[in-house]
């Protein structure tokens, strides 16, 4: 016992050493997330500086979240923001509010609602944390205090007891900080709670009210205007009224501009920045349009810095000012409405630019009566002179009554949405004056701000049409040779996917004016769930159009891939003769396979159906499909082993050719003649197939004639020599041969062999027959008597390797 004592001495006094050469590591907050086990003696002593180590780090950081902190400090503004808006909410729904005054309402309280399902998902994180770090500081505590209980038996030095005593005691200061924590975490959760259902309340009443507005729109909501009932205020009550609602509408601003001014900076900066890049693509392009004048109209809209970067600023307005007031969305609206309306002057014809004025006009009228919705007979009179105006400006552009069947005519479908227009004017007119106020707000709103965004939206795809030329036409882009060959492509291709995804945008915001959003929503949804059930098979119309997509989405995938490789990739390096194709149409295959699987998993094709279906198609391989397998198979030994390539001059069986394509299951061999035959892969594989091509690139063309010995051998072979390198389409290396093959007493017999690299050699064979005899015929030499004339091989030769 004494002698173990001393080694326990020993050991304490050694231990400041060793933490001093391995200093344990910080812990993140929760700590003693591992509870220790109890643990050997001559281990305690390291488990026990750590815990001490962990514990004093761990309630030091305890209170320090900075998410929480973020909460804490935006929770009471946003509770007081809630219960003010609450009570107006009340006294709005009161008074009768439009349609369009109610989504307004609720888009407001969306922004509103926020942040809050994060911070409760945060919160409720951050408390499964602290039940989980007092769990573990129960089991850390219950093993330090048997831990006590073996140092005490095994007559430890006090040091060490007092070490453990003090870690016991931070263990139970650390679980009180921590429940502590706890609760201020659980209130905080609490008071989110609380501030959720408020909003989610508000939501739901102003979901309700829009509901119950939109049952009775077909009602007539309002005597008309030629009923005395209508006008039960007088004109100073309803200016008193305005006055009073301006007043307060302008007192909010101060208050949002006197709270969110940095906000306010931020926007004046991102519209400076625009600007100055704008700004910096107008001096890039210029000399484009000075070397090519057919751009000028495509990069007109950078002529134009400020105007450009005030409309993409201004359409940032909900992103960066989501909490901005009526008012300042009515100036804000305004204001771009100016710079749209600038750049659609210079790219519209001249019969429309004359409307951009009237819209103009509509469009302020609009923003006027958004801003008396305290005032509902005011408003109401606004929108009246407003569908009055533009029925009137629309008609006499039209020519109506005299001249509109040949302004129609003239305009085509850009008149006949002119007529459309003034049509729904005209109802939603008549409608307001006749009492139907709902309906005809509904109509009317619809009409223009459908309008309205068709404007912004053509605006939008030119600035972006331009925008896009430059990003093609600017490093990095334009240094990828997709971009340099088919730069006109890609625009037609860029400017297609901006024009279908800014069209279904206005289709689901004109759906919205018009209250058919979500019916239509929901009609799609029944159209797609839609099934056919036959025993345990049910296919919907949705998994259909799932399965159908994925697939399309899959070849145009490998479409692109190939086509990426084949212009940038391919080009750049060094690859052997036929393995671009092979990288190209295995990548091919493996796109469409992976597709294929997604878009069975799209289709709802369960793991369990697949593994059927997989054991249905082994069965099928196994009895019908061989030949097919054997193809497929040898279509990948042609491509990775490339016996034959494609490009490569094959004869096979009694067809000659170029092979252009190796295909999934045959290839396909372009004849001499000109026809396309296709043969299976595993005939290329499986038979003798003859390639002129597979080492070198040349093939050589022999010709044999017998001369009358009465020439000299010598000036024949050196006169056929100087022939045969001049016949077109031949290759100087490896250099024409004429070789003497046979000796007579009358005549001897010469072989002529060129090398070509043309397909058609037989165009090359004849063109070296014709010079051949037109020279014999020019020197006077004379060819046998019975000879075999300028008979040639049937087939050549390949041409022998330099």
């Amino acid at each position: 016992m004494t002698r173990f004592r001393l080694l326990l001495l020993l050991w304490c006094a050694l231990l400041p050493c060793v933490r001093a050469e391995d200093p344990p590591s910080a812990t993140p907050i929760p700590a003693a997330s591992v509870t220790p086990a109890p643990a050997a003696l001559g281990d305690m002593f390291t488990q026990l500086e750590d815990a001490l180590a962990q514990n004093q780090q761990t309630l030091q950081g305890l209170n320090s979240d900075a998410d929480v902190d973020r909460i804490v400090a935006a929770l009471p503004d946003l509770k007081q923001q809630v219960s003010e808006k609450s009570q107006q909410v009340a006294a709005f729904l009161l008074s009768n509010p439009s349609l369009q005054d109610l989504r307004n309402q609720g888009r407001e309280w969306q922004e509103i609602r926020g942040d809050l399902p994060r911070w409760a998902e945060l919160l409720a994180d951050r408390v499964g944390t602290m039940d989980h770090a007092l769990e573990t500081q129960n089991q850390t505590r219950a093993t330090w205090n048997e831990n006590l209980a073996r140092l005490r038996a095994s007559l430890a030095p006090p040091e060490t007891l007092a070490r453990v005593t003090e870690l016991l005691t931070g263990l139970d200061r650390l679980d009180e900080a921590t429940r502590k924590r706890r609760s201020e975490l659980l209130e905080l959760q609490s008071q989110v709670a609380t501030l959720r259902t408020r909003v989610s309340d508000t939501t739901k009443r102003l979901e309700q009210a829009q509901g119950q507005t939109v049952n009775r729109i077909f009602h007539q909501d309002a005597p008309p205007l030629w009923d005395s009932q209508a006008y039960s205020l007088s004109w100073s009550q309803l200016m008193d009224n305005e006055v009073r609602s301006l007043s307060t509408q302008s007192q909010n601003l101060q208050t949002y501009f006197d709270n969110q001014a940095g906000r306010a900076i931020v926007h004046l900066l991102v519209f400076l920045g625009l600007w100055g890049v704008v700004a910096w693509m107008r001096s890039r392009v210029r000399p484009w349009v000075q070397k090519d004048p057919a751009l000028e109209r495509r990069l007109q809209v950078f002529e134009f810095p400020a105007t450009l970067a005030l409309l993409f600023s201004l359409l940032l307005t909900p992103q960066l000012q989501p909490e901005a007031p009526p008012l300042l969305h009515s100036i804000l609206n305004t204001t771009t409405l100016l710079p749209m309306c600038w750049l659609l002057g210079r790219y519209v014809e001249r019969h429309a630019r004359a409307l951009l004025p009237v819209l103009m006009i509509l469009f302020l009228s609009d923003q006027l009566r958004a801003l008396t919705s305290a005032t509902p007979f005011l408003a109401r009179l606004l929108f009246l002179s407003e569908m009055t105006l533009g029925v009137v400006t629309l008609a006499l552009y039209l020519g109506f009554p005299h001249r509109v069947r040949t302004t129609l005519t003239r305009l085509g479908l850009f008149g006949r949405l002119l007529m459309a227009l003034t049509l729904a004017l005209l109802t939603a007119a008549l409608s307001n004056a006749a009492g139907f106020v709902g309906f005809g707000a509904l109509l009317g709103d619809a009409a223009l701000h459908s309008t309205y965004l068709t404007i912004i939206l053509f605006a939008l795809l030119r600035a972006m049409d331009g925008l896009a030329y430059f990003a093609l036409a600017t490093p990095p882009l334009n240094m990828l040779g997709v971009v340099r060959h088919h730069r006109a492509r890609l625009l037609k291709t860029v400017r297609q996917v901006m024009a279908a995804v800014l069209s279904f945008g206005w289709l689901m915001f004109t759906l919205e004016l018009l209250t058919l959003r979500r019916p239509a929503l929901q009609l799609w949804n029944s159209l797609m769930g839609a099934s056919l059930q036959v025993g345990a098979l049910n296919i919907s119309v949705g998994d259909v159009l799932a399965f159908t997509l994925t697939l399309y989405l899959a070849v145009l995938l490998s479409r692109l891939a190939r086509f990426v490789l084949d212009e940038d990739i391919y080009p750049r390096v060094r690859l052997a003769p036929g393995m671009p194709y092979a990288l190209s149409m295995t990548l091919h295959y493996a796109i469409l396979l992976g597709g294929f699987m997604l878009a069975l998993a799209a289709g709802g094709v369960s793991a369990n159906r697949f593994t059927v279906l997989s054991g249905a198609f082994g069965v099928g391989l196994g009895f019908g499909m061989q030949n097919i397998v054997n193809n497929f198979v040898s279509g990948l030994i042609l491509l990775f082993e490339r016996p034959v390539k494609v490009g490569d001059e094959i004869k096979i069986g009694e067809f000659s050719g170029s092979l252009s394509r190796i295909g999934l299951r045959a290839s396909i061999l372009h004849t001499n003649e000109g026809a396309d035959v296709i043969i299976p892969n595993g005939d290329l594989i499986s038979t003798k197939v003859t390639n002129w091509t597979m080492n070198v690139q040349a093939r050589q063309v022999e010709i044999k004639l017998q001369v009358s010995s009465e020439a000299s051998t010598e000036e024949v072979v050196a006169l056929l020599e100087k022939v045969a390198g001049s016949v077109p389409g031949t290759l100087e290396q490896p250099p024409p041969e004429v070789l003497v093959t046979d000796l007579k007493a009358d005549w001897f017999t010469l072989e002529v062999g060129v090398s070509t690299s043309e397909s058609n050699y037989k165009k090359v064979r004849s063109a070296l027959l014709l010079q051949v005899q037109r020279a014999l015929a020019k020197e006077g030499v004379k060819l046998a008597a019975t000879p075999t004339f300028l008979k040639a091989e049937e087939e050549p030769k390949p041409a022998a390797a330099e």
